[in-house]
C-alpha cells in the first residue's frame, strides 16, 4: 500500500517470506503480476439450429438478438443431451422468432 509519496509497502506473510528467501526485518524484492482476465466460454451454434434457422429463413432474426440473449440460448442448447429435447427447443425458438417476440428465450417461461 502507498505510504504518502514514498515507495509502496507490501505486507508479507510467512509463506511469501519463505518463497522470497527473506526473513522478518530484511528487505526483499517482489514482482507482482496481474492475473489475466478470465475468458468467457464460447458456445457454438448447434448444427441442427443452424439448419433450422436457414430453412425457416430466420437466420437474420436470430442474429438480431442481443449478444446476451444469444449466449443464453446457445449455452442452453449446447447443454442438451438428447436429440428429441434439442429438436423440441429449436421448434420453440423458431416459433418465437416467427412471431417476432421481444423476449425470446428457451425453455419458454423460464429464465435461461
Amino acid at each position: 500500500m502507498p505510504v504518502k509519496n514514498a515507495l509502496y509497502r507490501l505486507f508479507v506473510n510467512h509463506l511469501m517470506m519463505k518463497g522470497g528467501q527473506t526473513a522478518l526485518g530484511e528487505t526483499a524484492d517482489f514482482v507482482i503480476l496481474q492475473a489475466p482476465p478470465e475468458r468467457e466460454a464460447a458456445y457454438p451454434i448447434p448444427k441442427q439450429l443452424a439448419k433450422a434457422l436457414k430453412e425457416a429463413k430466420l437466420t437474420s432474426s436470430f442474429a438480431a438478438l442481443t449478444q446476451a440473449r444469444k449466449k443464453g440460448i446457445l449455452r442452453y442448447l449446447n447443454a442438451i443431451k438428447t436429440e428429441e429435447t434439442m429438436q423440441r427447443n429449436i421448434e420453440k425458438l423458431l416459433e418465437q422468432l416467427k412471431n417476432k417476440e421481444k423476449n425470446v428465450r428457451i425453455p419458454v417461461g423460464r429464465k435461461v
